[in-house]
């Protein structure tokens, strides 16, 4: 079963992200792509593609943080492009991530470049897509991450946060963004695989 949630929705600043002073007059964005079509990672049946960036020029991207369930490991990730994996871990306010609301698990990732203001990492996954988090940090004080508070409703990564069980979809629910999550069942997965290598036959023929 071919499946993709592509990159029509897109959080930005003074709408979903919220930002440390510096940043408030720049345009802060991040985007998602995710697929199953692409089977050039035997294994890894989810293909994440991600882009955050900021119009700044004080101070590049140091790291991205997207969330993952608690029993996610490093051999549920390969074939990552576009940046360096630094840990997968419960990461913390301190030292190195201010402003982040609370503790959150997940991939740590680090940027290639000094003075980097757009990002874009791929990576592949066991882990089918749920909605979370992310906490991105520049190399000064500033932070983002998903938030909105409109009439006192306060949705996306926050303290004591329950992350939406709905379903993946394009777009994003309660201002949250989609990454890797459960591993599929075995007829999902198998319905995936399946799709996949007919893909790739018509492909061929």
């Amino acid at each position: 079963m071919s499946i993709n949630y592509f990159r029509q929705y897109e959080l930005r600043n003074r709408d979903i992200v919220t930002l440390a002073p510096a940043h408030e007059v720049n345009g802060i964005s991040i985007t998602w792509e995710i697929t199953n079509e692409d089977t050039s990672h035997p294994g890894y049946p989810w293909k994440y593609t991600y882009t955050f960036s900021h119009d700044g020029d004080k101070s590049g991207i140091s790291h991205i943080i997207i969330e993952t369930d608690t029993d996610f490991a490093l051999t549920d990730l390969d074939g990552l492009t576009g940046a360096t994996l630094e840990s997968v871990k419960t990461h913390t306010e301190k030292p190195g991530n201010d402003g982040m609301p609370e503790n959150i698990y997940g991939i740590r990732f680090n940027s290639i470049g000094k003075d980097v203001y757009s990002m874009t990492w791929t990576f592949w996954s066991t882990r089918a897509p749920v909605w979370g988090d992310f906490y991105a940090k520049n190399g000064g004080k500033n932070y983002a991450y998903n938030y909105n508070n409109t009439s006192d409703v306060i949705k996306g990564f926050v303290p004591n946060d329950i992350d939406p069980i709905a379903s993946s979809a394009n777009g994003s629910v309660d201002y949250h963004i989609l990454r890797p999550g459960v591993v599929p069942e075995p007829m999902t997965l198998g319905m995936i695989l399946l799709g996949s290598w007919l893909i790739s036959k018509k492909r061929r023929i």
